[in-house]
């Protein structure tokens, strides 16, 4: 018998309402996610599917550690789309 799993219980998706993007003075990707220290030089990687170009996010660090993934950018605020742009 096949057994259901919630997304979310699948992947870290980060609350968009708690994730801040921005550049910093050298245009490198900084995130804020409450709770945490900033983290600079963020990568961003298009998750699955690779059509829906603006959902399944992962940020990752420069060593290639995942922090979360965004699942859909409409729901960052606008400076935070902006930075991703």
């Amino acid at each position: 018998m096949a057994t259901s799993h919630a997304l979310a219980d699948e992947l870290n998706l980060l609350d968009a309402a708690k994730t801040r993007l921005y550049r910093d003075e050298f245009s490198d990707l900084v995130v804020e996610i409450t709770g945490q220290d900033p983290a600079r030089g963020i990568r961003v990687v298009r998750c699955f599917p690779l059509t829906a170009g603006d959902r399944f996010i992962a940020l990752r660090t420069r060593k290639g550690r995942e922090l979360g993934i965004i699942a859909d950018l409409a729901e960052l605020d606008a400076q935070s789309q902006a930075a991703l742009a």
